[in-house]
């Protein structure tokens, strides 16, 4: 067994197996919006074929799938806290996979509702355990960077699922687009179950080993803190439009510049997935090396810029503006994740951060995207007097409303962390 020496040393210079790690966490997480965002692109061809308004694309795309996972989310991120999180990782992997391609087998609105449901439970757990795998194979001081490679599984996934998902519909249709890239996950999962090693829970400074805490325990820890609490409605109120505009703008741009899903999947595909990284790279290093309240403070100013800069995207007649547009909107999405997270895994120990991610992404997934795409389809139904493409940009112009107000929140949060970007104040108490 390792001695306090040689685990200090560990901690410092991460192993070979823990880079393997983060790699592999990294592709879970990419199948996982593969499989979470491949619908986007399918939105007008399964509207056709099923006969759904927009409002109904919002309740599946956004509400059945936000709802659920949310709801399941904290209670799964508890008994990762507690127990085995790769067994966990591997069974929530298998499932999502296997749910994404029965997707493709569908008949009706709640056929496919029902499926897009046990893919947002099964995927509610992944990002909780992944995080906490990340924090207990790497040192404080690597993890906004190391989160920020985890998360650059999302924008990767957007791309491939975007274009991935196009092209086959546009070459074969939409059921076996669903079921081809929901295979990905199942044989992952084979290699989760073989190659992902549990390791030992890191302790606060001082302590050999924690308690770990009840699920409500858990959960008042994190709303006892206002940084994160801030952080919290900071994510609400972005990921209302960012998920609004994530939705639907494949189908804007279908109406508007009348092109078909394989052109919109490579060319938007490929833009936000390249805008994603390039956010979520510049977010981890940005924390780690000038600090995570600088970073904070970074973000919010690209954040609020991306209001302004998507309703200018929606009146452009063109669509090289329009999908400069989306670059910027899509790169501020992915620029705090890497800091943001990082602080809540330095405020709360070890045996909370599945569970402090779950609950921030109960506000992401599970309240705001249970409003911003079902909102803006009723919105967009609303305005059945105008053409369908107006109508969805009208409804989408309205849904930048709340990204000014996250970007006061994000500032309110930086903020807090005070003069010391490191975070050694009270907070740092928490896990290292």
């Amino acid at each position: 067994m390792a001695t306090a020496s040689e685990g200090a040393a560990q901690s410092d210079r991460p192993t070979r197996y823990a880079w393997y790690v983060a790699f592999l966490l990294l592709a879970v997480n990419t199948t996982s919006y593969i499989d979470r965002k491949m619908p986007f692109i399918l939105v007008e061809p399964i509207k056709r074929d099923l006969a759904l308004s927009d409002t109904q694309i919002g309740l599946m795309t956004g509400l059945a799938f936000a709802l659920f996972y949310g709801v399941a989310g904290i209670p799964l991120a508890s008994l990762a806290d507690r127990g085995n999180r790769a067994r966990i990782l591997t069974i929530a992997l298998a499932a999502w996979g296997g749910l994404t391609s029965l997707g493709g087998f569908a008949q009706n609105f709640w056929h496919l509702s029902l499926a897009r449901i046990g893919v947002a439970a099964s995927e509610s757990v992944g990002t909780p355990c992944a995080h906490s795998l990340l924090a207990d194979y790497f040192s404080s001081r690597h993890r906004a960077r190391i989160i920020a490679l985890y998360t650059v599984g999302p924008p990767l996934g957007i791309f491939l699922g975007l274009s991935l998902g196009g092209l086959l519909n546009a070459y074969i249709n939409w059921r076996v687009a669903m079921i081809l890239l929901g295979l990905p996950g199942i044989l992952l999962a084979v290699l989760v179950h073989f190659t992902l090693r549990e390791p030992p829970r890191r302790s606060r400074a001082g302590a050999e080993q924690e308690r770990a805490p009840t699920m409500t325990e858990a959960v008042r820890a994190y709303l006892r803190e206002p940084m994160l609490i801030h952080l919290w409605c900071a994510n609400v109120l972005f990921a209302t439009s960012s998920s609004a505009l994530q939705v639907f703008a494949p189908a804007y741009i279908m109406r508007t510049f009348g092109l078909g899903t394989a052109e919109v999947g490579v060319t938007y595909g490929v833009l936000a997935g390249l805008a994603g990284m390039i956010g979520a790279t510049v977010g981890g290093q940005l924390g780690d090396r000038a600090g995570l309240r600088t970073a904070l403070i970074w973000g919010a100013a690209v954040v609020g810029l991306s209001a302004p800069v998507m309703v200018g995207g929606l009146f452009s007649h063109s669509y090289p503006l329009f999908l400069g547009a989306v670059f910027i909107v899509s790169a501020s999405v992915y620029m705090t994740s890497g800091p943001m997270y990082a602080a809540i895994q330095r405020i709360l120990p070890s045996r909370m951060h599945a569970v402090g991610t779950a609950v921030t992404l109960l506000g992401v997934n599970g309240v705001a995207m249970s409003i911003g795409p079902v909102v803006t389809g009723a919105i967009s139904d609303s305005l059945g007097h105008l053409n369908p493409a107006e109508s969805l940009k009208w409804a989408l112009v309205i849904a930048a409303a709340p990204i000014l107000w996250a970007a006061l929140h994000f500032l309110l949060a930086a903020r807090l962390l005070g003069r010391d970007s490191r975070m050694q104040g009270r907070a740092a108490t928490g896990a290292g």
